[in-house]
């Protein structure tokens, strides 16, 4: 087989299937109750999200003794592995108790000699080759078959254990070393929320505010005396984000307070004269449009009493407790209902911003998701500014972003709403205080909805928000901006350094499977002998089964003298019909993830997978196959008995399309795949394992592998020995007319990809004959 790599001289390269017994899993029906809640374990990859230990013992659900043999789930015992094979692929735990799965899992019940703990790390270190041979397009899955063909380097038995204990051993100190930098990256998570908490509590700036010759005095002390410092205090006259410079000193929270009232009223004034001046324009152009809205009345300015001054911390003089409405010149939610539907979305057009585009307060736009000039010239209430804060309303509270000159005209989306401040008031050092976690806390507590948290204008414009004077509201920001460099590159330093720590970790695994972690000892015995040993245990094992069987059958011959033991062998629990529409659902769920797969299997096929799970497997479908143009086929059968049969169960539906006949599933169809792996029971993985087989081939090579396969048994069954000539020649030139359109090289190439997939005739069951002819 393929060695991936070197390995030491007692080493051996295997497959999985090599190792131990692959098994896959199953789930009973969700509609009937009596299947769930019993004592048998049952774990589906959901059990793993966020799981960390090596050994499950249980999971979210359990299932009856009736739901398990209602349905393709196995029993394994306690030490067996389970790693899921899709959505996702590569997790990995082992069984504490006795276990099964569902059908998201591939498992092993590992050999005697096999160290499960050895494979479990192997697959832990082999997630990107299960990804490799998985296929599909809406979801990957890697199947049973390919599971098990997945290499493994086995080392001697001993060997086993002490690379386990080896890996354990620096995994532990490795752990310990990733724990801390978590902690550590908690911690400066912690610090970040602290300095905001300090930063809008005045904290921050004690010392700066003591530098400007203001008062420190807490709210509630006396007020002339921190009037007159404050008063007397020199400020810096910082200038931000292109807002306008306030004055040079700084003031009291009753002169902020004043200039804030005076500046809200001149503002409505303005307001208002506009408005005057578009309706005397409108009634002057004769009322022929709709009359300009009068401006909306201005709130009122909130008082102490109306701010629940007891659950929010004490402010130092200079600083007041305001809500948001008394600082705000607009607040704005983003359209919905008819305003804007789906289709009014462009690519490449004007950005719309949703919660989903606020990102650590910076704004990330969906190219996909913009709209056309005219769509932004209708929706022009809902267009943002520049130093407009945008806050998502929906789901986590407190996402906020200020819109840049980059995202000035942007569109404010349905679930974000928008905040204009005063001119008064520094926009960042706001967005920083929307974003602070008693913010998001109040936000949370207030907003609407069960399922998702929803926030309307009411709830944003009560927000308890701090004020203090323009020139501290820019010092704030200028050392929350520098402290915030510091605790980002300590957060880069931290996750680069678990970044190495992972890349350790598989170095370590590297290391481990490839011979380079422990010493080899040479008393040790070689792994190619415990494979030898495994392989004839296995052998062994299969004989006995064998003799059982046998023993059986004669002494049902016994009872019953006149029985016959046909080659095909009929399943219990189900019809034929049935069984024959459960191969095609089972074929359809196979190959629907992969493009060429599904594109192939139609009518043709179909037939010919039919046909070699009766040839090959010896699996009854009730069919009788004649010499046909597409090979050994029984449409009679197919069309009158199975799909009738399938359509009218509710199981699936075939429609003759320009490339063929497609099957449509039907309502109870996963109940038909589900009822048919339970007939099949250990025979399930054999039929898999011919669907795997059967997957590359396009309907041509389909056609021309099964004809040759029942060409080559009919030969056998005569008594000859065929040469390939002679096969090719009864399954091409004495077959149907038709076979003279394909090539007979195609035929020969079809013989020596049969032999190297070891899907050849033993001279088994009937003859193929000819439509019309008797069968001897």
């Amino acid at each position: 087989m393929n060695t991936p790599w070197i390995i030491p001289e007692k080493w051996e390269w295997v497959d999985l299937t090599s190792i131990g017994k692959i098994v896959s899993g199953g789930t009973p029906s969700t509609k009937i109750d009596a299947y769930w809640g019993g004592d048998i374990n049952w774990i589906s990859p959901a059990d793993l999200t966020g799981y960390t230990s090596k050994t499950i013992s249980n999971g979210a659900k359990s299932i009856t003794k009736e739901g398990l043999r209602n349905c393709s789930a196995k029993q394994m015992p306690a030490g067996s592995i389970h790693f899921s094979s899709r959505a996702p692929i590569g997790y990995v735990v082992i069984s504490a108790q006795p276990m099964c799965t569902n059908q998201g899992f591939r498992s092993i019940v590992p050999a005697s000699g096999i160290h499960n703990e050895y494979i479990y790390y192997y697959l832990k270190a082999s997630k990107h080759l299960a990804e490799e041979h998985a296929t599909g397009t809406t979801f990957r899955e890697i199947s049973g078959t390919a599971f098990g063909k997945l290499p493994i380097p086995i080392a001697p038995t001993n060997e086993q254990h002490r690379i386990v204990a080896k890996i354990e051993e620096l995994f532990s100190e490795l752990d310990k070393g990733i724990e801390s930098l978590k902690r550590a990256r908690e911690q400066l998570i912690v610090y970040r929320q602290a300095l905001l908490k300090h930063a809008f509590e005045g904290k921050l700036t004690e010392q700066w505010r003591a530098e400007q010759g203001c008062s420190s005095a807490a709210r509630g002390q006396e007020s002339e005396a921190a009037g007159e410092n404050a008063d007397a205090a020199q400020g810096c006259a910082s200038v931000a984000g292109g807002q306008e410079p306030r004055a040079t000193k700084l003031e009291s929270a009753e002169q902020l307070l004043a200039r804030i009232k005076q500046t809200r009223a001149a503002r409505y004034q303005q307001k208002l004269e506009q408005w005057k001046a578009a309706v005397r324009q409108w009634d002057a152009g004769g009322k022929k449009v709709k009359k300009p809205a009068k401006p909306s009345k201005l709130i009122p300015f909130s008082t102490p009493s109306e701010i629940d001054l007891e659950n929010l911390p004490e402010l130092p003089n200079g600083w007041a407790w305001l809500q948001l409405s008394d600082v705000v010149e607009r607040i704005q939610i983003g359209p919905f209902g008819s305003l804007l539907h789906k289709q009014d979305y462009i690519q490449n057009g004007t950005p719309l911003i949703n919660p989903s585009h606020i990102k650590d307060m910076t704004i990330v736009p969906d190219n996909g998701l913009t709209v056309s000039e005219r769509k932004i010239s209708e929706l022009e209430k809902y267009v943002m500014s520049k130093y407009d804060i945008v806050i998502g309303r929906r789901g986590e509270m407190g996402r906020c972003a200020i819109v840049s000159e980059n995202e000035d005209g942007w569109l404010c989306g349905t679930g974000s709403l928008f905040v204009r401040l005063m001119q008064l008031l520094d926009t960042e050092f706001y967005c920083h205080i929307l974003s602070s976690r008693r913010v998001r806390d109040y936000l949370s507590d207030s907003s609407i909805g069960t399922t998702m948290q929803n926030l309307n204008q009411k709830i944003l414009q009560t927000v308890p928000i701090p004020i203090c004077s323009y020139e501290e509201q820019v010092k704030i920001v200028s050392e929350l901006n520098r402290q915030f460099s510091v605790i980002d590159k300590a957060t880069k330093d931290i996750d680069a350094n678990l970044e190495k720590s992972e890349s350790l970790r598989q170095s370590i695994l590297k290391k481990a499977f490839s011979g380079q972690l422990v010493d080899q000892d040479p008393n040790d015995e070689p792994a190619s002998v415990l494979l030898e040993r495994i392989a004839a245990e296995r052998a062994q094992a299969a004989a006995k089964t064998m003799k059982r069987s046998t023993s059986d059958r004669k002494s049902k011959t016994l009872q019953s003298p006149a029985e016959v033991f046909p080659f095909k062998t009929r399943l219990k629990g189900i019809s034929t019909t049935k069984l024959h529409a459960g191969i095609l659902a089972l074929g359809y769920r196979h190959y629907e993830n992969s493009k060429s797969a599904s594109r192939y299997f139609k009518h043709v096929k179909g037939e010919k997978i039919a046909h070699l799970v009766e040839a090959h497997l010896g699996i009854d479908l009730g069919r009788t196959p004649v010499k046909d143009a597409a090979g050994p086929n029984d449409y009679p059968h197919l069309r009158r008995l199975v799909e009738p049969h399938a359509r009218k169960a509710g199981y699936f539906d075939v429609r003759r399309e320009k490339y063929g006949h497609t099957i449509y599933p039907l309502s109870q169809f996963d109940e038909l795949v589900e009822q048919t792996k339970i007939a099949l029971g250990d025979r399930l993985s054999e039929v898999e394992a011919l669907l795997d087989l059967m997957k590359p081939r396009n309907t041509q090579e389909s056609e021309v592998v099964a004809t040759l396969y029942a060409a080559w048994n009919n030969l056998l069954l005569d008594g000859q020995l065929p040469n390939d000539e002679a096969i090719v020649t009864e399954a091409r030139e004495n077959w149907h007319k038709d076979k003279l359109n394909i090539e007979r090289d195609k035929f020969f190439r079809g013989l020596e990809w049969m032999r190297a997939k070891e899907l050849t005739p033993q001279g088994r069951g009937e003859k193929v004959i000819a439509r019309g002819g008797r069968r001897k």
